[in-house]
């Protein structure tokens, strides 16, 4: 009796792109996705948001990488018998989708857009964000990316803003927010400080430009100058004067049995040290 192969030949010219499409197709036909998380509903949870792109722009080669790399960890956990929700999201903030609708209309600043209306501008960039969604969906199914892009968030929609709200509050009823200062770059331009990826587009340290300048008796610059470091929040003098124990709050008015500090320059009034969550 001759003995069946145990596996079908392969050819060895296949064509790589027509079996990806074939193994879509199959995950398609016989609803794989939503079957997966039905069988996993059960499990522990495991939470893993994509971190959602702009959609105002067409999707890339890295934007591959990018959502190889997302898909492989909730696959490996949803494996592990995590029940992994793979809720898709598109990101509606940012400089770069602001800039696309000033192109778009031809105008530039701050003003202009307030002179446009700034209503109307915000509607715009609305449409805006949602102009390349078909082609990022082809692009995710193509990559073979299992994601619910049928219910996605959206940061502009207003049970998403209030979730964000909702999580300062929590960190603020924790304690676990506090006042700091940190140098940022600045776009004079659009009058905003500027996050890593918006100095990715092209962000630029030396400008060369007109400049007006004016003279000024130096007797006033000495004045002016003195005048701002005394009143800088950086100037050590000032630290010191309102140094406080590590973990407390300087709140105004006063709790029954706290301690009670004058301010430090202040007419009247007091700032009282609580180790509890200051009001608002």
């Amino acid at each position: 009796m001759a003995d069946h192969p145990r596996f079908a030949a392969v050819d060895g010219r296949a064509d790589l792109a027509d079996g990806e499409r074939a193994v879509l197709d199959r995950w398609k036909s016989t609803d794989v996705f939503r079957r997966s998380l039905e069988l996993r509903k059960d499990g522990e949870p495991y939470v893993f948001y994509e971190g959602p792109p702009t959609a105002n722009g067409k999707p890339g080669i890295h934007h591959v990488l990018t959502r190889s790399f997302k898909d492989l960890f909730p696959r490996y956990m949803s494996m592990r018998g995590y029940a992994v929700a793979r809720k898709g999201g598109w990101d509606t903030h940012g400089l770069p989708v602001e800039l696309e609708v000033e192109k778009s209309l031809k105008i530039s600043g701050k003003r202009q857009i307030e002179e446009f209306g700034v209503a109307r501008f915000n509607e715009l960039c609305r449409q805006s964000v949602e102009r390349y969604i078909d082609e990022w969906e082809a692009m995710t199914e193509r990559l073979g990316f299992w994601l619910d892009m049928k219910d996605p968030y959206r940061t502009y929609d207003g049970t998403y803003i209030e979730s964000v709200w909702w999580s300062l509050k929590q960190l603020w009823d924790r304690d676990l927010l506090y006042q700091g200062y940190k140098v940022a770059p600045y776009c004079p331009r659009c009058q905003t400080s500027l996050s890593s990826h918006e100095l990715s587009q092209g962000y630029q340290d030396d400008v060369v430009g007109p400049l007006r300048l004016r003279e000024v008796p130096s007797h006033r610059v000495r004045g002016r100058v003195a005048a701002r470091l005394d009143h800088h929040p950086l100037d050590p003098a000032r630290q010191r004067r309102r140094r406080r124990p590590p973990g407390r709050h300087l709140r105004r008015g006063g709790e029954p049995g706290a301690e009670a500090h004058s301010r430090p320059g202040s007419a009247g009034g007091s700032w009282t040290a609580s180790t509890r969550s200051p009001s608002r």
